[in-house]
């Protein structure tokens, strides 16, 4: 082999090297900032909040889709993200709702070693991107349930729907998720009040 053909393979590997295609980036998206719901009465008392359950994909911090051709298969985005699990993710913008619209005296996040008036528990059952030909939507199916500190059996408990349609770009989805999650807090705010006020109130437990 010449020093000149030596010289080309070299040139041409590093030519090779450099036009190899960029790494994806990761993308990580966050629900926006917490609505006001046209509700005048509170829930008498201290609200906590646990973080919602989830069940397997919906464990996943990636952005999940189905295609509407194809609704039995629910698939990931691989480099779109949530900034968090989604079952934190919901429990952090219930809080945040909740506060928002002076629900009780005092809202936080569930803790077994600190007392409370109310739990507020709940599942995931839906929570992705339906993609269809011409237009996109998010979907959102939560279980949400109310207790009374020390009460096994719920005070409500409800399964909430909702469906908002999206942009096509990735920001405008994840925009779609929080106007559905708001929807949905919005009704189980006025569900709260009313099974508050028909439930009998036991004593604070220490």
């Amino acid at each position: 082999m010449t020093i000149r053909m030596a010289y080309l393979l070299v040139v041409a590997a590093l030519t090779a090297c450099s036009s190899a295609p960029p790494v994806p980036q990761d993308h990580f998206y966050r629900l926006g900032g917490s609505a006001t719901a046209q509700t005048a009465a509170a829930v008498e008392g201290q609200i906590a909040v646990a973080a919602l359950e989830a069940d397997g994909i919906y464990r996943d911090r990636a952005i999940l889709f189905v295609d509407e051709a194809q609704p039995l298969e629910i698939q990931r985005y691989d480099y779109h993200l949530w900034s968090t699990h989604p079952s934190i993710l919901l429990q952090e913008q219930l809080i945040g709702f909740l506060r928002a619209n002076s629900t009780a005296a005092q809202v936080s996040r569930y803790d077994p070693a600190q007392p409370t008036d109310w739990i507020v528990r709940g599942r995931i059952l839906r929570f992705e991107r339906v993609v269809g030909t011409s237009a996109s939507r998010a979907e959102v199916a939560l279980e949400l349930e109310l207790f009374r500190h020390g009460q096994t059996a719920p005070a409500m408990s409800k399964t909430y729907r909702a469906s908002v349609d999206t942009g096509r770009s990735m920001h405008e989805v994840a925009a779609g998720f929080d106007q559905a999650v708001d929807k949905i807090f919005a009704q189980l705010v006025q569900d709260m009040v009313g099974a508050a006020q028909t439930t009998r109130r036991p004593a604070l437990a220490n």
